[in-house]
């Protein structure tokens, strides 16, 4: 019994290692700096706002110089931003600055995107995310509420609530919003483990590691996934 429940503490201490890893890279379309080449966007024309020709030229030059030099692009982007300037700009701004681990920046500069553009889908995702790393849980599920009932919500918006609400120990909020990302987005290994994490936390260890060897027979690349199988 006690081996029993020393495995269980390694396979939660392990899921824990690598969700943080999944939720600490970077931000949502930190490469995208709100203009991507195809001219397309994951999220729909009404959660994106409008920017001039000035100002696209503007980030794929900042795009450019954050390759080589972040601080200068920072320099830049920072001197061009205003209270007339588009949304976009904020949000590039905010991604740089999460980029260069500035949290407090960043979400200074995501929530000055949101204050001129309060509908902003990318915004909301990326500021919920530098509130998880600052541990200011409780502010996530209402940055994230406008873009989950607007209906057009994605995988991501749901599995950035269900790992907020696991680490505030609500654990049937954090399956549920686990299992509605899962539901838009089946193979997602991030929002898996997410949901497999739950299912120990409520001690339902059968279910969890029926969960982990689906992940593990479908990922089998994944070398992170086989220490939690045998701690299993």
């Amino acid at each position: 019994m006690r081996s029993s429940k020393r495995k269980i503490r390694t396979f939660l201490l392990v899921v824990n290692c690598v969700l943080l890893l999944c939720y600490v890279a970077c931000p949502v379309g930190s490469r995208a700096w709100a203009i991507p080449e195809d001219g397309g966007h994951p999220h729909s024309p009404a959660q994106e706002p409008i920017v001039s020709s000035q100002e696209a030229k503007l980030l794929r030059q900042v795009a450019q110089l954050a390759d080589t030099d972040p601080e200068a692009a920072i320099k830049l982007l920072a001197s061009k931003v205003t209270p007339q300037s588009s949304a976009a700009l904020d949000l590039a701004l905010g991604n740089l600055e999460f980029q260069q681990g500035r949290l407090e920046e960043a979400e200074e500069a995501y929530r000055a995107a949101l204050k001129k553009f309060p509908a902003f889908a990318r915004a909301r995702m990326n500021l919920a995310q530098v509130l998880i790393r600052q541990e200011k849980l409780s502010h996530v599920t209402e940055v994230l509420r406008p873009v989950l009932i607007s209906g057009q919500a994605g995988p991501e918006a749901f599995t950035l609530l269900g790992y907020a609400f696991l680490l505030q120990g609500q654990l049937l909020p954090a399956e549920t919003a686990y299992r509605q990302a899962l539901l838009l987005k089946p193979d997602d290994v991030n929002t898996s483990l997410g949901l497999a994490k739950c299912l120990l936390e409520q001690e339902r260890y059968h279910e969890a590691i029926r969960l982990l060897e689906g992940l593990v027979e479908r990922e089998p690349q994944r070398s992170q996934l086989w220490p939690l199988l045998a701690n299993a």
